[in-house]
């Protein structure tokens, strides 16, 4: 990594150990976010709602908005491709309903952050943070998560 990357992110110069580190968790690696330009500190550099590791992976900038784009011109957006799972460069992919949080496991908190990206309703932290941080989502909880989605 470049002295002036390490300086402009508070990382240490002459520490060459830190290279390898990855202080957002994102799977990128200090010095992969420094070869890419992006901030080792966010998971998504753009604040366009993608991480800059799928980004990267699917050959999109991740330093760039580019989540509204249909580079595939599959009548799907990258946003959408993201949360799909699907190629934002092949319009022959596939959904692939999954697990969007990673918590291995595919349920209704998958569906949950989708209604919140896709309809930028923060419907969890402003109704149910304690719900959702204590790991219990009731059916009462679904339904009025569902409703509010369907008033906006």
């Amino acid at each position: 990594m470049s002295n002036s990357y390490e300086w402009s992110y508070n990382l240490n110069p002459f520490n060459p150990n830190d290279a390898s580190l990855d202080n957002d968790e994102d799977g990128l690696t200090n010095l992969q976010e420094s070869h890419s330009g992006t901030n080792p500190f966010l998971q998504d550099s753009d604040y366009d709602k993608m991480p800059d590791k799928w980004e990267i992976e699917n050959q999109l900038d991740p330093l760039v908005k580019n989540a509204s784009e249909d580079l595939d011109l599959d009548g799907l957006s990258n946003l959408e491709e993201y949360f799909a799972g699907t190629d934002p460069n092949n319009s022959l992919s596939k959904l692939n309903l999954g697990d969007i949080n990673g918590d291995n496991a595919i349920n209704i908190k998958d569906a949950i952050i989708v209604l919140k990206i896709c309809t930028e309703i923060d419907i969890i932290e402003t109704l149910y943070p304690t719900t959702f941080l204590n790991e219990k989502i009731y059916l009462s909880d679904v339904i009025n998560i569902l409703l509010i989605t369907a008033e906006k």
